[in-house]
């Protein structure tokens, strides 16, 4: 089990590092939170669409297990692998990742 503090740290990392071998070979769920960078509440739902299917798309169907899109903050929650979780990171459309609580999304 992953701590939240430790989540942080990883998401952290994962923004700001190329590195991320030391959690390619785990597939354990973690979940994060996400900004945009450009979004209205007309286009967010679709935009976050786009974005969790190009990733997914990258890293292979499965990967996403679940995904809450909060459309008056411009933001949404994923629950995936740590692959998914760090490309998503990757993406240019994101501003902001932070950890959320360890399977929960809702």
């Amino acid at each position: 089990s992953i701590s939240r503090s430790s989540l942080v740290i990883l998401l952290k990392y994962l923004k700001t590092n190329s590195s991320f071998a030391f959690i390619e070979g785990t597939s354990t769920p973690i979940s994060a939170v996400y900004f945009l960078e450009d979004w209205t509440k007309d286009t967010i739902e679709e935009t976050v669409d786009k974005l969790l299917s190009r990733v997914e798309n990258m890293v292979g169907i499965g990967s996403l297990i679940d995904f809450n899109t909060f459309k008056n903050l411009g933001s949404f929650v994923a629950l995936a692998t740590p692959l998914f979780i760090r490309t998503l990171s990757e993406q240019s459309e994101i501003k902001k990742a932070i950890a959320n609580k360890r399977g929960v999304i809702h």
